[in-house]
C-alpha cells in the first residue's frame, strides 16, 4: 500500500475533536500536548520546562521523575545514616552502590535536562574509582552526591 494511502486512512479515522497524541501530527494536538522532543516549544506546553517549577522550584526537563529521585535520595541517606554509626557493607555491594550512583546522576540528567558537558563532569567526579572505595565508602559518597544535587537545584532557583 502506498504511504500516501496509508497517511490518508490515518488522518481520515482520526476524529477532528480527539485530543489524544496520536502520532507525528502535532498541529493536531492542543499546545498542553505538544510532545516533549518534538522541537516546539509553545509556552505553557509539556516542551516549556520554564513554565513547570515542580517540586524543586526549577524548570523541570521531566518532573515526573521527582518522585524516582527522591526515593532513591531516601534510600541513600538511611544507608548513609547507618554506615556512619557503624555499619559495615558487604564489599560484594561497592560495584552495586556505584552503579547506583551513576543511575542517580543518569536521573538527575533526565529530571533535569543537565547538558552532556555538565553530566560527563559530574560523572566523572562521583564515579572516579581512584582512590579505591569499600562499599560502606560509596554509601556515604552516594548521599554526599545527594547533597551536591540538592545544591546544584538551589543554585539554579
Amino acid at each position: 500500500m502506498p504511504v500516501v494511502t496509508v497517511l490518508a486512512l490515518v488522518l481520515a479515522a482520526q476524529n477532528p475533536t480527539d485530543t489524544t497524541p496520536s502520532g507525528p501530527f502535532i498541529g493536531t494536538l492542543p499546545n498542553k500536548d505538544v510532545p516533549m522532543g518534538a522541537g516546539v516549544t509553545v509556552p505553557g506546553s509539556k516542551a516549556d520546562v520554564t513554565s513547570q517549577t515542580g517540586t524543586y522550584g526549577i524548570g523541570q526537563a521531566k518532573p515526573e521523575l521527582a518522585a524516582q529521585a527522591e526515593e532513591r535520595k531516601g534510600d541513600a541517606l538511611k544507608l548513609a545514616d547507618q554506615v556512619r554509626k557503624g555499619a559495615v557493607v558487604p564489599a560484594e555491594f561497592a560495584p552495586k552502590l556505584r552503579e547506583a550512583i551513576d543511575g542517580d546522576l543518569t536521573l538527575w540528567r533526565e529530571q533535569f535536562g543537565v547538558s552532556r558537558d555538565e553530566y560527563k563532569t559530574m560523572r566523572r567526579e562521583w564515579l572516579a574509582e581512584k582512590p579505591a572505595r569499600t562499599a560502606s565508602e560509596w554509601a556515604v559518597r552516594r548521599a554526599d552526591w545527594f547533597a551536591a544535587r540538592d545544591a546544584w537545584i538551589a543554585s539554579k532557583k
